[in-house]
């Protein structure tokens, strides 16, 4: 495995999210140990020098380190193997979403693999390359999962070192990448993560970081938009808004339409249409749903679209126009429009 080589990652990706059936991931056979009060010395063992989930993940990592977010995690397991090595961590953030990361071991790396279960539809989430050099993590590389269906695929790659039992994050970057014609990506940008966040322009000699929540946008949206519209002017009110919203850095414009490419049995998120605008949040994000739902005759596919734009409202709604998925649903009737704002 090139851990350089973003086509093979996402090649690795596909390949293992197209083979594997969470549903059938049997961590019930390991050893599971939760992560409160007195911990088990081989859980403990794992965690004392797990910093920035390097060891046990993700879902980990971002349970542990977030204490105040709203969704406060009400139990998390790890699964250990005879080994010592995880094979899995569950996180059930209360009420009906668990999220989990199951991993698999590889000469030399092992890999995580991220799903998010809400209301009965499983959705990948983060693929992660974790590479072993004399049984330590020193490499972290990972991948959005939709990333299978979309031209341009995000890395977050990390590099650790180590003084004893110190975990020490030596970089941390975000690698932009597009799909070209032949099949392999170009670098678009390098972004480093371990800089201070850029500010807003200087006023009186002070920066000042402009914080956008998108509550006031979602207000604005949800009162053009209802079930009696056409699916042509909830676009045209979606475009309309956020053109207004003052630009923010790493700002971001996503569309997400049709029937799951993925066969997961009963798990399968249904038919979907929905535009998102995406801002951050220190290290997490504000979101801004536009999403729309059909009456959709049994047994009829909807071709499946994917897409993230950085560069203007324009590029994603002329894509959304063009689209197959679009097409095939803009004469469906609407069952349902909802408008929300959700924090990552």
């Amino acid at each position: 495995m090139d851990f350089d080589n973003v086509a093979e990652l996402v090649k690795g990706m596909q390949e293992y999210l197209e083979s594997h059936d969470i549903r059938k991931a049997g961590l019930l056979e390991y050893d599971a140990f939760e992560v409160n009060g007195d911990q088990d010395p081989r859980l403990k063992a794992l965690t004392d020098k797990d910093r920035y989930g390097e060891y046990l993940g993700r879902y980990y990592h971002s349970s542990v380190t977030s204490p105040d977010d709203p969704h406060v995690s009400s139990k998390i397991t790890v699964y250990l193997d005879s080994d010592d090595r995880p094979m899995g961590v569950w996180n059930n953030i209360g009420g009906f979403v668990d999220n989990y990361e199951i991993f698999e071991h590889h000469d030399g790396y092992f890999t995580g693999a991220c799903y998010m279960v809400m209301g009965g539809h499983v959705t990948p989430s983060h693929f992660t390359y974790y590479v072993l050099q004399d049984g330590r993590v020193t490499e972290m590389h990972s991948l959005p999962g939709a990333s299978m269906d979309v031209g341009t695929v995000i890395v977050s790659s990390f590099e650790f070192g180590y003084e004893g039992d110190t975990t020490i994050l030596k970089t941390a970057f975000n690698y932009i990448n597009d799909l070209k014609e032949d099949g392999t990506y170009e670098l678009r940008r390098k972004d480093d993560l371990l800089l201070p966040p850029k500010s807003a322009k200087k006023i009186g000699g002070k920066g000042r970081k402009r914080v956008d929540n998108q509550e006031k946008l979602a207000s604005m949206l949800n009162e053009k938009v209802n079930d009696q519209m056409t699916l042509s002017e909830l676009v045209d009110a979606f475009f309309e808004v956020v053109s207004k919203a003052k630009p923010v850095d790493d700002e971001m414009l996503q569309y997400a339409a049709g029937d799951y490419p993925k066969d997961l049995g009963p798990f399968t998120p249904p038919c979907s249409f929905i535009l998102m605008r995406q801002t951050p949040n220190g290290d997490e994000f504000f979101q801004l749903n536009l999403e729309v739902g059909f009456d959709i005759p049994e047994g009829e596919k909807i071709p499946y679209d994917f897409h993230c734009y950085e560069d203007g409202d324009e590029d994603l709604k002329e894509f959304v126009l063009n689209s197959k998925s679009y097409n095939a649903l803009k004469d469906k009737a609407i069952s349902y429009v909802q408008v929300y704002v959700d924090e990552t």
